[in-house]
């Protein structure tokens, strides 16, 4: 049994380390999870879906400047859904700098992160806003990073792994869906991580559910992809 072991960011590279994506904590000697994160929207009905997943492997959010990722924490452990963005900026020898904007309904908060290439090692925070950049602690910055964490009382058991789909911003992924079973409160919960070969580093994303069918917690990419030097988007594929 491993107590005090943490859901982490959906597909947070900045609050986790540029290295890999941020990491759910499965039961003691599953593999580890790292988890950009599944999408909690609905399947498309069968006319809206295409024929079949696409084949190519998806761009890795965050891999080159320019990229992005919109990530959202929902379920009953955030009093209102989280969502994150991410833009890395650039990559200037061994620093790597990023943007991130927070939102809690009214609650915004804009930050400006430096980063060990070689380490991941947290360098710099700056809060962005009017005027000029204000430095931030390193313990204010964890505080944030731990508005978006789950942390279940234990993980118990390996379960099922199903096959699927599974839906990253608008597009339909053929998914691993692996199941696990945690405690929550002194009460059984599942939480599921969904995994896809498409998509670099695979882990797709996480929920944690109660036995009697309450979503705890979920973390889901809204949308990923890559903004050019005119500003114009383009969607991940």
């Amino acid at each position: 049994m491993l107590r005090n072991s943490t859901l982490a960011l959906g597909s947070l590279l900045v609050m986790a380390g540029c290295a890999k994506s941020p990491a759910v904590a499965p039961p003691a000697g599953a593999p580890a999870l790292a988890a950009p994160t599944s999408s909690a929207a609905p399947v498309p009905a069968a006319s809206e879906q295409p024929s079949e997943p696409p084949t190519a492997r998806l761009s890795g959010p965050l891999r080159q400047p320019g990229d992005f990722v919109v990530t959202r924490f929902s379920g009953s452990f955030t009093t209102r859904p989280i969502e994150v963005k991410e833009t890395l900026l650039e990559r200037s020898g061994e620093t790597i700098r990023y943007e991130l904007a927070w939102s809690r309904g009214e609650e915004q908060q804009h930050l400006r992160l430096e980063r060990s290439a070689s380490s991941g090692a947290l360098l710099r925070v700056q809060k962005l806003g009017v005027g000029e950049p204000e430095e931030l602690s390193q313990q204010a910055y964890e505080s944030l990073l731990a508005s978006t964490l789950f942390i279940p009382d234990s993980n118990d058991a390996a379960g099922a792994t199903e096959k699927g789909s599974c839906l990253v911003g608008e597009r339909l992924l053929k998914c691993d869906k692996v199941s696990y079973a945690v405690t929550v409160g002194e009460k059984a919960a599942k939480f599921v991580v969904n995994r896809s070969e498409l998509i670099p580093g695979g882990e797709l994303g996480g929920e944690v559910t109660s036995a009697q069918g309450e979503l705890l917690y979920r973390s889901e990419i809204l949308d990923y992809g890559h903004v050019d030097a005119s500003g114009s988007a383009t969607a991940a594929r």
